[in-house]
């Protein structure tokens, strides 16, 4: 009515929909998945919770892998998916060292990701070069290596370390390797393709069913540990640890302080 959304706040649409509809018919036909296990393993998943959804595909998938595996068998085409974005963006910044080295020949993905939310539906410079295109945030580009300044790189690059280092925020781009729920709408990944899941907190933001609906075949999904930290990361997360450890016992210490003033 009126072009306002149904009012099924705290139920599943279809179960509003039930209700409300003169006619309603679920299709269930899964057109991407072709191979049976990864299709009951869809079904299984289907409208149940998060938690529900990463026991059944750790079920399925029991192992999980080293991250040296990715760096063996990583290819361009591949995406990265992880609940973490501290985890996401290393990730994402070693795929670009393996990018360079292994297939220098094969261009990069960059999402647009501007700083001011309003720079949208407008043209924008592209990195390394004189074009400009219109995009909107999560749009993803593909750019020669050799096209891209030394200094961008360096500075995307240093994006992994901004989410504890430091709040600033220096581009207007990240690094596309990572699979997001804006970037995957629509996407299929066709075998070879595969999607290197980091089992970190998996049942946060529906991530895994996520992952399962975009590919083809149950061998595209694999499991692997996260990357190993840089020093400075490892750092900073160790002293956020101990400034953590510290507030209880510094509250307390001005509390008795406060109260010896009162008292005098």
């Amino acid at each position: 009515n009126d072009a306002q959304p149904p009012p099924f706040f705290g139920e599943m649409p279809h179960n509003w929909l039930k209700e409300h509809t003169d006619y309603y018919e679920e299709v269930l036909t899964d057109y991407r998945a072709k191979c049976p296990k990864l299709r009951e393993l869809k079904k299984a998943m289907r409208r149940k919770n998060n938690r529900i959804q990463s026991k059944l595909f750790r079920g399925i998938l029991p192992t999980i892998k080293k991250w040296e595996r990715l760096e063996k068998e990583w290819t361009p085409s591949d995406r990265i998916l992880s609940a973490h974005r501290l985890s996401r963006r290393i990730a994402s910044q070693k795929c670009l060292k393996l990018h360079r080295i292994k297939y220098p020949d094969l261009p990069v993905p960059l999402i647009y990701r501007p700083r001011d939310g309003r720079k949208q539906n407008c043209l924008v410079s592209i990195p390394g070069s004189s074009e400009k295109q219109e995009l909107v945030k999560n749009d993803i580009v593909y750019l020669p290596l050799n096209t891209l300044p030394e200094k961008f790189i360096k500075d995307i690059c240093a994006l992994a370390l901004t989410p504890l280092l430091t709040e600033e925020k220096i581009l207007d781009w990240d690094l596309g390797y990572a699979m997001t729920v804006h970037t995957s709408q629509g996407m299929t990944l066709e075998a070879p393709q595969r999607v290197w899941v980091i089992d970190e907190h998996l049942a946060w933001d529906n991530l895994i069913y996520l992952a399962v609906g975009r590919v083809e075949y149950l061998s595209q999904l694999i499991r692997i540990e996260g990357p190993p930290l840089p020093p400075e990361i490892e750092e900073a997360k160790n002293k956020k640890a101990i400034e953590r450890s510290l507030r209880p016992f510094i509250s307390g210490k001005l509390i008795r302080y406060m109260d010896q003033d009162k008292k005098k």
